[in-house]
């Protein structure tokens, strides 16, 4: 009669030949492959009806291993034929040949539970320097070596969602900075929802091609000669600067190139110089030395607006030009209309009347220009800018006197350092010191109080900047319109708010101005504070009358 013997296809011992006991002489089971966690094996799939690559990360009771391929478990016994274990040599390349997914600290991913044989929604807390994901979901922490991430962990190819915390002051359509993992910065804009509060969390899908490596430019002058191939000391192919514009720039609400040039083309001459390419790359965060020597950066090449007509090179230059273009003037109206609000306020009182104007009429327009004022206010805005580019949670306020793309474009104006046109009411007897000295902070407060610290007070609505200004001897208000840098601001929607303790957090350097928020809290005016003078270049003197119905 024929003796037991082991039948490696069914993995059992075949007892079909004798039911007898096995003996002393019979063979002995042979000893289980030793594969451990990680392994990448080829197994055969009965569905495919073929090998396939697999890797194995687990090993469960018994004999048993867990196969994990193309998002599916497969369960096998180690001894089984079924199984090929791969060359040494292979065991680099990767389940199916692809590289694991770059995930981002704040990641959401599905990863995959042994004890409970299921996935759960987990959130990417730690990457470590040798590329293990520690992942937390719910009281749970688990760490997941770089060989098992492929098997474990389950992402989209092609977007990682990520949650993004809600600060103070945000709002629906409000744009947030978030900064990735490897350092880049993306826009994001804050979605609409009743249940979106400050201090909750959404979800925001962040594409993986904007998590690529540094650009390949070393300088920003090696990336203008990129674009200028014939050295004319000017980028004219648009194609060219689309290229460039992709590998330096990584924005998650990029617009399409007709709307970049228009921002590199600052003067609208269809061709652009190295100073408006560096400071293209500056108002969209590239960071990169300029490449030339003894230049330390942006700050070194001081550029003007686009609106400038006076001398760039005489350090005493100042002026005010009379505004006769039509076009100019319409906007400057539409400015004064929208931001009108019919709300009154107590410091109404201030203007000698009770009533609030049904609106304001132009009557004569001056443009400042001063070489002092504007080379102060370039540098601030350029240290302001490399101060809040690590900055978590940052906000793009906007104000009402945004309403008017045009004017903005006009003005080159930067929300990615909460740069605004904003209103200044005075009198003609401190208009004249304002306009030849700038704006002193001494004496800042002394007309509009100091309800959110000894700052000088601005406003996005030109009602709520009137009611500081005085009529003069020819029976015309003055309002100054300015270029403000707001940097990382201080929201603050408090009714009776602590003003020395906001005044400190700006001084000591946590925030660089205070947006009080009284038209949430009060239903009245929005109230803009800051307290360096080289945060504010003046940029119109406006003069009016106020009109009632």
């Amino acid at each position: 009669m024929p003796s037991r013997r082991w039948n490696p296809r069914i993995s059992v011992w075949d007892a079909r030949s004798s039911p007898r006991k096995r003996n002393k002489t019979s063979p002995k089971r042979p000893p289980l492959p030793d594969f451990y966690v990680g392994e990448i094996v080829d197994f055969f799939s009965s569905t495919r009806q073929e090998f396939q690559e697999g890797i194995v990360f687990e090993k469960g009771r018994g004999d048993t291993l867990a196969i994990r391929a193309h998002g599916t478990t497969y369960v096998l016994r180690a001894d089984s034929p079924l199984i090929r274990r791969r060359p040494a040599a292979k065991q680099q390349a990767g389940v199916n040949g692809d590289s694991e997914p770059m995930l981002l600290e704040g990641e959401l991913v599905q990863i995959y539970s042994g004890s409970k044989k299921k996935y759960f929604e987990g959130q990417v807390a730690q990457v470590s320097p040798k590329g293990d994901i520690t992942v937390q979901y719910g009281k749970n922490m688990k760490v997941v070596p770089q060989g098992l991430q492929a098997s474990l962990i389950i992402t989209n190819p092609v977007y990682a969602i990520i949650l993004v915390r809600i600060p103070p002051g945000a709002f629906p359509g409000t744009i947030l900075r978030v900064k990735t993992l490897n350092g880049k910065w993306l826009r994001v804009t804050m979605p609409a929802g009743a249940e979106l509060e400050p201090g909750g969390t959404f979800r925001y899908k962040v594409f993986r091609d904007l998590l690529k490596a540094s650009p390949r430019f070393a300088t920003l002058l090696e990336a203008f000669r990129h674009c200028d191939p014939v050295h004319s000391g000017f980028v004219t192919d648009h194609d060219l600067f689309a290229q460039v514009a992709a590998d330096l720039v990584h924005d998650n609400e990029a617009g399409d190139l007709q709307l970049v040039w228009s921002q590199l083309d600052r003067d609208g001459n269809g061709q652009v110089s190295f100073p408006e390419f560096v400071e293209w790359a500056e108002s969209n965060h590239v960071e990169l030395p300029t490449g030339i020597p003894g230049d330390r950066g942006p700050c070194g090449l001081l550029t003007f607006p686009q609106t400038w007509i006076g001398p760039r090179d005489d350090p005493m230059y100042s002026q005010r030009l009379e505004i006769t273009d039509d076009e100019h003037i319409s906007e400057l109206q539409a400015l004064l209309d929208v931001s009108y609000k019919d709300v009154w306020t107590r410091d109404r009182l201030h203007t000698g009347k009770t009533e609030v104007p049904s609106g304001f009429k132009l009557r004569r327009e001056l443009r400042a220009e001063s070489h002092k004022q504007w080379r102060g206010y370039f540098l601030k805005r350029h240290l302001l800018r490399h101060a809040i580019k690590d900055v978590e949670g940052f906000v793009e306020h906007e104000a009402r006197t945004g309403k008017l793309p045009q004017l903005h474009r006009r003005h080159g104006l930067r929300p990615s350092c909460n740069e605004w046109l904003l209103f200044h009411g005075t009198s003609y007897q401190k208009l004249e010191a304002i306009l030849q000295n700038d704006f002193s902070m001494s004496f800042a407060g002394s007309s509009t109080g100091t309800l959110y610290g000894r700052g000088t007070y601005l406003a996005d609505s030109i009602t709520k900047a009137d009611e500081y200004s005085e009529v003069g001897p020819d029976g015309l208000c003055c309002v100054l319109v300015c270029r403000v840098l707001g940097g990382h601001v201080l929201y603050n929607d408090e009714v009776t708010p602590d003003a020395m303790r906001l005044e400190r957090r700006v001084l000591d350097g946590g925030f660089h101005s205070i947006l009080g928020d009284r038209e949430r809290c009060k239903n009245t005016y929005k109230e803009f504070v800051v307290f360096d003078a080289d945060q504010i270049y003046i940029e119109y003197a406006l003069f009016y009358t106020r009109e009632y119905n």
